[in-house]
């Protein structure tokens, strides 16, 4: 739960007199959470049935699911809503109030298990007529056999997925064209979280800090500024934050950590941040692990290389070193092959978090 207070970018657009809404089609977004501080508008589900995604693991809801597992289709139906469920609702708001200045926020959340939307495109990825593999990926026991073809089969699922979420972000762009205002206005798209497909050993999110996991994209968007181009620094998803501001020319609270991108974007003096840090608290999916121990995992990548640290240190997800360049998919662990590199990454990391772990 987002505490009421911290200050939220919608708080400081809502304060420069920029119209601010939120629509949100994934669970864990939801205003209950705190994530709805300064929105005027803050559209999501309110959903009584939503055992899984609030506080309350002794509501009337997880015992009727927890004795009865199978009522749990119906009653965690309602969790989310798909991106053409949600861009009626945005188009709806923007006929009303694209003339005037705004901040909205999008919580597109299709690319996400189960792989089950986008039928209508699927037959351009899979065999229709093949069956959803028969898999509990949220149990699945880390290298734990499988074949080619289930791993496929899934990964396919899931571009079909991606291709949905991106025909109807094509419709939300080309609906700001049509009002006239999609060159005016800055397009930021990017994702919390890419998908495990057996990469190293399992499935889905929240378990490692691998590059299948990490590495998303991030385009900004917004030609009256910026010419297209591609840039290849390694950057970190809390600096849309103050990169926002700082291309509205608001200013930047001084008490966060995160750089603004915008020196980087022109080609300018100001931004010599050469690292990405990244953190994980996660479950363990291992048979043979309690449920009750957490994990904990941080890494830090420089230049070429990247360091992934566990607490407690577990065999299946070790202490690893990586060459980025060389093995782009993570193969070969460089751990214990050069410490001197291991110890600087370290000391890096170390040096990021000493306050957090002196509170």
């Amino acid at each position: 739960h987002l505490d009421n207070t911290e200050t939220t970018l919608a708080e400081i657009l809502r304060a420069k007199g920029y119209n601010t809404a939120g629509f949100v089609g994934g669970p864990y977004t939801k205003k209950k959470y705190g994530i709805g501080q300064g929105f005027e508008t803050y559209k999501d589900r309110i959903d009584f049935f939503e055992y899984v995604q609030t506080f309350n693991n002794w509501g009337i809801t997880y015992i009727i699911t927890e004795f009865f597992p199978g009522v749990y289709k119906i009653l965690g139906s309602d969790g989310f809503r798909s991106s053409e469920d949600l861009n009626k609702d945005i188009f709806a708001w923007l006929d009303k109030n694209s003339k005037q200045s705004f901040f909205m926020f999008i919580n597109y959340f299709d690319a996400h298990d189960p792989y089950n939307l986008g039928s209508e495109f699927r037959d351009q990825f899979v065999n229709e007529t093949k069956k959803y593999p028969d898999i509990d990926l949220w149990n699945f026991e880390r290298y734990k056999s499988i074949s080619e073809d289930t791993i496929y089969h899934l990964s396919r699922l899931y571009d079909t997925e991606i291709f949905f979420l991106d025909y109807h972000l094509g419709k939300f762009v080309n609906k700001l064209d049509e009002l006239g205002i999609k060159n005016n206005t800055i397009i930021i798209i990017t994702a919390d979280h890419g998908e495990e497909f057996y990469d190293h050993g399992g499935f889905l999110h929240t378990q490692t800090l691998y590059e299948e996991v990490i590495h998303v994209p991030l385009i900004i968007y917004y030609p009256k500024e910026f010419k297209s181009k591609s840039i290849h620094n390694r950057v970190e998803a809390m600096a849309i934050f103050p990169t926002i501001l700082d291309i509205l020319d608001v200013e930047i609270p001084r008490d966060i950590d995160a750089t603004s991108l915008l020196p980087l974007i022109n080609n300018e003096q100001g931004y010599n941040k050469k690292y990405a840090f990244s953190e994980l608290f996660s479950k363990p999916r291992r048979s043979d692990q309690p449920i009750s121990a957490n994990l904990q995992f941080k890494s830090i990548s420089d230049d070429n290389w990247k360091i992934i640290e566990a607490e407690p240190n577990i065999e299946i997800l070790p202490p690893s070193l990586f060459n980025l360049k060389t093995d782009p998919r993570e193969q070969k662990n460089f751990y214990d092959v050069y410490p001197n590199k291991r110890k600087e990454l370290q000391k890096l990391i170390a040096s990021l978090t000493e306050d957090d772990e002196q509170k």
